[in-house]
């Protein structure tokens, strides 16, 4: 399952071009880099972040398909961490897999901030090093897997 897809299943009535995007770059961003920035960021304008619900962990249940068709049905569960948070008159909601309370919160103040008139900050100054970041860690993978890719050839077999 890719993130967009459990991005969905966590957020079923979110509007899928810009909320889903958001929440998936949000989402997908190095856990240490959007915690130092987005702290940094609240920090240096002096905003205050009220918790509106416990940071909590939780188990979310995975739909699969047969053969990517057919009903769904459940496959199993996966983690989720959550967090709510106000930031002025601003909600933010964070979800993350595995149990990550600090990037949860983090992925809050974020969405938060992003719904208010810090939005075109917050995009310079929280999500693109985080965007450059993850570029380069796919960069990274990349290089690791290309010498290990096999091209297999189709054998015909001959007749008679």
């Amino acid at each position: 399952m890719v993130a967009g897809e459990i991005v969905k299943a966590l957020f079923p009535n979110a509007k899928p071009s810009s909320d889903l995007k958001r929440i998936e770059r949000i989402a997908l961003a190095d856990a240490e880099l959007l915690i130092r920035s987005s702290t940094a960021f609240v920090t240096e304008r002096h905003l205050t972040v009220e918790e509106i619900k416990p940071t909590e962990v939780g188990l979310c249940l995975v739909p699969g398909r047969v053969s990517g068709v057919g009903e769904p049905f459940g496959i199993g569960e996966i983690t989720v961490t959550r967090s709510v948070v106000r930031v002025h008159d601003e909600l933010g909601v964070g979800y993350v897999l595995g149990r990550d309370p600090l990037k949860a919160r983090a992925v809050a103040v974020v969405d938060a901030l992003l719904q208010g008139r810090w939005s075109d900050a917050v995009a310079e100054s929280v999500l693109a090093p985080c965007r450059v970041e993850r570029r380069k860690r796919l960069s990274e993978q990349q290089r690791w897997v290309e010498p290990t890719t096999v091209e297999f050839e189709t054998m015909v077999r001959a007749e008679g």
